[in-house]
C-alpha cells in the first residue's frame, strides 16, 4: 500500500477475469450485517412463534413465508443512513422488536403482540 497526497493507496498490479472456479458471488463484495444470519433468521422465527393472538401470529406466518423470508433477510434495511448493508433489514427488525418488548415489559397494558407485529 502505498500513500497518494497523505491517503492511502492501493496500487492494482494485475487483473484477470472471475473463474467460475472460484465460485465468487457479487454479493462476496458487499457490506454485510457482522451478526450471523441464521442466529438472526433464528430469532425472527422464536419471536414470530411467541405470537399469542392468532389473526395476528397467521399474518406473520404468510408474510414471512419462505420466499419472502429470504428475500426480507437478505435485504439492506436502509440505502445511505442506517443498517445499509446485506442482512440490514432482519438486524434492524430485531432491535425494534426488542426494543418493543422492553417497553411493553415497562407498560404490560401495551398489547405486545400488536407492537411486535406493527414495530
Amino acid at each position: 500500500m502505498d500513500d497518494y497526497q497523505g491517503v492511502p493507496q492501493i496500487k492494482i498490479n494485475s487483473i484477470k477475469t472471475a473463474d467460475p472456479a472460484d465460485k465468487l458471488s457479487p454479493a462476496d463484495f458487499l457490506a454485510r450485517s457482522k451478526r450471523n444470519v441464521e442466529e438472526m433468521k433464528n430469532e425472527l422465527i422464536t419471536r414470530i412463534q411467541k405470537i399469542k393472538n392468532s389473526k395476528l401470529k397467521m399474518l406473520m406466518d404468510q408474510f414471512f413465508n419462505e420466499n419472502n423470508l429470504l428475500k426480507f433477510t437478505a435485504a439492506p434495511a436502509g440505502k445511505y443512513w442506517h443498517h445499509s448493508y446485506l442482512n440490514g433489514l432482519l438486524e434492524h427488525s430485531l432491535e425494534l422488536i426488542r426494543i418493543c418488548d422492553l417497553m411493553c415489559d415497562i407498560h404490560p397494558e401495551i398489547n405486545r403482540d400488536l407492537v411486535i407485529c406493527e414495530h
